[in-house]
């Protein structure tokens, strides 16, 4: 058991999106055609809802562990998640970072 769980119906844990105007992430029903559908029961984190993403996207999104919510993070944490991809091979990617001193190291 992971604790708390983040499904977008009812967030647990806040998140922050991208504010830019490049950003292309949104919390919603997923309506692609390769990707229809979300693990929890109807919305997902995903990069647009309904169209695919341009090239060249450099966009994030953000969850926020408080200190004084999860006292502990720093030394017991477990990030698992449920994801798909349909990108072009060799091309694109992601990445994760955490941090437990809200970026300052």
């Amino acid at each position: 058991d992971f604790g708390d769980t983040i499904n977008f119906e009812e967030p647990t844990i806040p998140y922050e999106i991208d504010t830019s105007a490049t950003n292309i992430w949104q919390v919603g029903p997923p309506m692609k055609p390769v990707l229809d559908s979300a693990f929890s029961p109807n919305l997902a984190m995903i990069t647009d809802t309904i169209n695919p993403y341009p090239a060249s996207n450099h966009s994030y999104f953000e969850l926020v562990f408080s200190p004084e919510e999860f006292p502990d993070m720093e030394y017991q944490c477990a990030i698992g998640f449920n994801h798909r991809f349909n990108t072009a091979t060799l091309r694109d990617g992601g990445f994760i970072t955490f941090s437990p001193d809200n970026g300052l190291s």
